[in-house]
């Protein structure tokens, strides 16, 4: 820290050198961290970074010489290798401009000729630097069009981080330092949506309050402002007072500190209540901690199964349903349909992976078979959207005079209708998890968990859109609701006189929605045993 404040002539405040140290470290013990940071805007993190790249670059390949037998620094011998990435390539360039200013300034070419460094500029050009020690700084933009594969780096800056796509991130961006272990840095401000940025912050600040390191640290306006005034006592530079003037002025501006600009750019709030599907106290409640999920449970069962993507599990989620304790709503209008404002506690006690796509002639199908047998689901709803149209009609010919096979397509309304019935039932509290010690630990119950704390909530046009953020996953929050629709359909809650403006159709003569009725009457639907050759077969987890 003290070589990187010479060489760059300036004097960090404690929240930047907090956060740069952090760094420092991780690079020292190559321990591979992604390290996350929220700040107010305008409040340095350019600096910082660009600081911290150079100061690395320059240093590493140094102490690797002058420590040879040092296993900590023997990899940077042939020099220390930064790529600097943003969603465009203006903003990739802003620290890597920065890092050419304090290269090229007359201070910073009288250290690197010291004898002891002897370290020259070989290229320096509008996206990469390369020193004679081997280092080089690059700087790329990481916009969803283009292709960035194909660097090694040992450390990689993310800027602009809350713009950046998961999957470009996960894909193209953190595989470059597979080959050396190396630190990630993301660095941002709050913004509107929870994608990749949000996430590493959330497991960052869990892993911290579970004993772990400190890899997220976060700056909203009152620390900066803070630590700008207690420089200024130090130094009496007015420089230091400009940023508490313009915040000020801001929030007179603003109207508050309310305001959703504000609070994201400044209180380094992220706009959750417009996005959030479940919020974790909600999740939390639900969990039943002395059951465990996986063995047979005795009363009415039903299932939902979505059907995997490309790059997708086929998941099936299995409710047991309370039906010998009814929940009546009590605040229905005089005259309302009583039968319909009957609801259920439910659990899910059970959840299965089928190993992606439902194709050809797979093993998939009688895995499933044999779950379903073993449960004693008595419905269940298949996602047929797309692909699933032909494996709802094959998984209905196999198992449909044992259980009731439902398809629902995946559009604008029928999914809007699905999760409001799914959110409607969690935050009633009516959902519960079978999540015994054990359970915890599976990894089906950890995405369950984590699929459902991502899940993003739209409002647009009066329907309400659910799904990942970008470059995550859902298939268990489908698979969840699914489940949940079918409660509803076999329950006779199914709400046939909705009026839906654009019908979906429907396969195999079933008809969910559209104004047609019930498609059954299925309160009291009694369902036989399986079929004797679906015997269970030692299925694993």
């Amino acid at each position: 820290m003290l070589f990187i404040e010479e060489l760059t002539q300036i004097h960090y405040y404690v929240y930047q050198k907090l956060f740069m140290r952090r760094a420092i470290e991780s690079v020292i013990d190559n321990d591979g961290s992604i390290i996350t940071s929220l700040w107010s805007r305008q409040s340095g993190k350019t600096e910082a970074v660009a600081g911290l790249a150079l100061g690395l670059a320059i240093l590493f390949p140094v102490l690797a010489k002058a420590f040879p037998d040092d296993p900590r620094f023997k990899a940077y011998a042939r020099g220390f290798r930064v790529g600097i990435y943003a969603p465009i390539d203006e903003q990739a360039r802003l620290p890597y401009d920065r890092i050419r200013t304090y290269a090229h300034s007359e201070h910073a070419e009288a250290i690197l000729s010291d004898p002891e460094l002897d370290i020259s500029l070989v290229v320096s050009r509008g996206d990469r630097i390369v020193l004679s020690n081997g280092s080089r700084i690059m700087s790329k933009t990481a916009s969803p069009q283009a292709s960035i594969e194909g660097d090694t780096h040992d450390f990689v800056i993310c800027e602009e981080s809350q713009k950046l796509l998961r999957s470009k991130v996960d894909k193209e961006i953190r595989p470059m330092l597979a080959a050396t272990f190396g630190t990630m840095i993301h660095i941002g401000t709050a913004w509107e949506s929870r994608g990749g940025f949000h996430h590493s912050i959330q497991y960052n600040v869990d892993a911290h309050r579970a004993g772990g390191k400190r890899n997220h640290f976060e700056y909203p306006y009152e620390i900066v402002i803070e630590e700008k005034e207690r420089m200024y006592r130090k130094d009496k530079n007015p420089f230091h007072l400009n940023y508490a003037k313009f915040v000020q002025q801001e929030i007179a501006r603003l109207g508050g500190t309310d305001n959703e600009e504000f609070k994201m750019n400044f209180r380094c709030l992220w706009a959750e209540s417009r996005v959030i599907a479940l919020y974790p106290h909600v999740l939390k409640a639900a969990y039943v901690e002395d059951m465990e999920m996986g063995p047979r449970v005795d009363g009415f069962q039903v299932a939902g199964l979505d059907i995997g993507k490309v790059s997708d599990q086929s998941v099936l989620a299995c409710l047991s349903v309370d039906r010998n304790n009814p929940v009546i709503n009590k605040s229905t209008l005089p005259g309302a349909d009583e039968d319909k404002q009957v609801y259920y506690h439910k659990t899910f006690f059970a959840l299965y992976e089928l190993g992606g796509p439902f194709e050809g002639n797979t093993g998939q199908y009688a895995t499933l078979v044999e779950i379903l047998s073993w449960h004693r689901i008595q419905m269940l709803v298949v996602d047929a959207t797309a692909l699933g149209d032909p494996v709802f009609e094959r998984i209905e010919a196999m198992v449909g005079d044992s259980i009731m096979v439902l398809p629902f397509k995946f559009g604008s309304v029928t999914k809007s209708l699905l999760y409001k019935y799914y959110l409607q039932e969690w935050n009633a509290r009516r959902i519960h998890i079978a999540a015994g010690p054990e359970t915890q630990k599976t990894p089906e119950f950890r995405k369950f968990q984590a699929q459902h704390l991502d899940l993003d909530r739209v409002e647009a046009g009066g329907y309400v859109i659910c799904s990942a953020p970008d470059g995550g996953h859902d298939d268990y929050p489908d698979a969840g609701a699914l489940a949940c629709w079918a409660e509803k359909s076999m329950t006779k809650t199914i709400m046939p006189e909705i009026e839906v403006t654009s019908a979906p159709s429907f396969g195999g003569g079933a008809r969910i929605f559209g104004g047609r009725g019930p498609m059954t009457d299925t309160a009291d639907l009694s369902v036989g045993r399986p079929r004797s050759r679906y015997v269970r077969r030692g299925w694993g987890r």
